[in-house]
């Protein structure tokens, strides 16, 4: 394969993973923290052992910063009263 068809491929990839990631981060789940870590875990795995053979560093770092901005929304969605809120940051 040429290049271009490879960087077309990665690009894709990239796309799936992040809408993938997305689907399971989705605020109106209802799920614990931990399942939804748990998810997260089994499809970053499978993802990292087929596609990480590539140079993406600078992409799974940025992937990395998106998806901990994810959670931390996940989060405080969960946390709908304000003294949970307190409470749980104080």
């Amino acid at each position: 394969m040429n290049k271009i068809s490879d960087d077309r491929s990665c690009d894709q990839a990239k796309l799936r993973i992040k809408a993938k990631l997305k689907q399971i981060t989705k605020r109106n789940r209802g799920r614990s923290l931990d399942l939804i870590m748990h998810e997260i875990r089994q499809v970053m795995t499978g993802w990292l052992n087929y596609y990480g053979i590539g140079h993406m560093k600078k992409f799974i770092h940025e992937l990395n910063q998106w998806l901990k901005h994810r959670l931390r929304q996940y989060v405080w969605k969960q946390w709908k009263k304000i003294g949970t809120k307190i409470v749980n940051l104080i």
